[in-house]
């Protein structure tokens, strides 16, 4: 069960698995990365088990953002190398999926349901499931009939003055209409 093992491990029985994760970002990581490479994602870090059904698990619906937004001390200094932006955690959480995961909704959208468990891939692969081509297949798994047109927009949207300026106005909006409802209800 050596970190480095798992996959071949885990692989004997599941070998599609260990194909797809083999390919994978994450294992592109851990074999070509620097010497703390160990700390890069294996299949029992993202695979989901029973004990996805459990929401205190590393892996369950209400948890898996937070696994895999959480880079171990080295991979983050690795950010750039890797082509990982670093604002995909925060445009996720102010994006419909995020505010929905947030409020609790455990079926909304996550890292993991667009990007998948085992053959995470860059954008740029076109086997990648978030490949510009394959995104109407991929929203479509959860949006049945998701269109080009559909899949056009971006998930992963700054909300900010400058980059996407009535997201920002109309989520200001909101939050000010929430907090005067928190206030009227006795709230903070």
């Amino acid at each position: 069960m050596y970190r480095e093992n798992i996959p071949t491990t885990c692989g004997a029985c599941h070998a599609d698995e260990r194909k797809a994760y083999l390919e994978s970002i994450h294992a592109t990581a851990m074999h070509n990365g620097p010497p703390r490479r160990r700390s890069a994602p294996t299949v029992t870090a993202s695979t989901p088990s029973p004990g996805a059904q459990d929401p205190n698990s590393r892996v369950s619906v209400a948890q898996v953002t937070k696994t895999c937004s959480s880079l171990p001390r080295g991979v983050a200094d690795q950010r750039k190398k890797y082509g990982l932006p670093e604002n995909r955690v925060v445009s996720y959480q102010d994006s419909f999926h995020g505010l929905a995961a947030r409020g609790g909704n455990l079926t909304a959208a996550n890292c993991a349901s667009c990007h998948g468990f085992h053959d995470v891939r860059p954008s740029t692969d076109p086997k990648s499931s978030i490949y510009p081509s394959n995104l109407p297949a991929t929203c479509g798994k959860c949006h049945p009939g998701a269109s080009e047109n559909f899949a056009r927009g971006s998930v992963h949207v700054s909300v900010t003055k400058q980059e996407a300026p009535i997201l920002y106005y109309v989520r200001t909006f909101y939050l000010l209409i929430d907090r005067r409802d928190d206030r009227r209800d006795g709230g903070a």
